[in-house]
């Protein structure tokens, strides 16, 4: 993913600054700016991997803002200019291939945080040993330490998750019955 970011910051530094020499206006820069936000959040999660995530959806944040800036400007105009009669043609042309390019890196984007978080959930989840407190893989049917025989019911986590998850089914169910009129006593509608 810092790659990816790297790439199409370069790709849109090098549309703004191109787009600048030919027109002069520094309104042509705009890509740019959005071109060296994305490469600096690829370069520095490079250098400091325990901030990453972070770094890549500031840089999928840029990419929506991209998106929407550009196509937002550019695709009114569109029209105008494949008739040619457009004002600014090298403005609205520009528009369009920020917004493309910044779509396409944020379509990236997205599909790279779907796979982390596939990865992520496919991996053994941690349990505590009863006997000797070591970390063990909820996947072990013995602690490899002492040889403790594992109950994955002690998992407090998985623990805690159960409870909310059967408050949270009661609370549905009684606010469900309030609603359909279940309780004759309590009035909801007046």
């Amino acid at each position: 993913m810092p790659t990816l970011a790297i790439v199409f910051g370069i790709v849109l530094d090098a549309m703004g600054f191109g787009a600048y020499v030919a027109s002069g206006a520094y309104t042509s820069l705009i890509p740019a700016g959005f071109g060296t936000l994305i490469f600096l959040s690829g370069l520095i999660s490079v250098f400091a991997p325990e901030i990453r995530k972070h770094l890549m959806h500031v840089a999928a944040l840029v990419g929506l803002l991209g998106t929407l800036g550009g196509l937002g400007m550019g695709l009114p105009k569109l029209g105008a200019l494949l008739s040619g009669t457009a004002a600014r043609p090298l403005a609205s042309g520009m528009q369009i291939a920020m917004g493309v390019v910044c779509l396409i890196f944020l379509v990236l984007c997205v599909k790279s945080f779907i796979d982390a978080r596939k990865k992520t959930k496919s991996l053994p989840r941690m349990i505590r040993c009863s006997a000797c407190s070591v970390e063990v893989s909820s996947q072990a049917y013995t602690c490899p330490q002492c040889g403790q025989p594992l109950n994955k019911s002690e998992n407090p986590a998985e623990k805690t998750y159960q409870r909310i998850k059967w408050f949270t089914i009661g609370v549905g169910l009684l606010v469900l019955a309030i609603l359909l009129g279940g309780c004759p006593n309590i009035v909801v509608f007046k």
